[in-house]
């Protein structure tokens, strides 16, 4: 589930809900990122906000790199991000790290709910 926001674009009121993921052997379940690319963004995002991921249940499986929340810097923000009941092969994840998730630099007010 990726939001990748370029070329100064915004992108807000973004909700998945009953989201079941098999095992995967390369990616990440999140990818929510302002970023900039030279190759393809003249711009980087201007901000993400008010998005909620809700009622996750992953199936762990190798390969998976740790999912990321972050912005691009303090004025091409990510913000306003609820993760409500994520599991992970069943499992309530309380806190981000057992979740898999990473909160980077320029992510405000992002938080996880079980």
């Amino acid at each position: 589930m990726a939001i990748n926001a370029g070329d100064a674009n915004a992108v807000r009121d973004v909700t998945w809900r009953r989201v079941r993921i098999e095992r995967f052997l390369h990616g990440r379940v999140l990818d929510i990122e302002t970023k900039w690319n030279k190759d393809y963004n003249p711009r980087p995002g201007r901000l993400i906000e008010r998005v909620l991921v809700e009622d996750v249940d992953v199936a762990s499986g190798s390969g998976e790199e740790p999912s990321i929340i972050a912005g691009y810097d303090a004025g091409h923000p990510v913000r306003d991000v609820t993760v409500r009941d994520f599991k992970r092969d069943g499992v309530p994840c309380a806190d981000f790290a057992t979740a898999g998730i990473t909160v980077g630099p320029n992510a405000q007010d992002v938080r996880i709910e079980a």
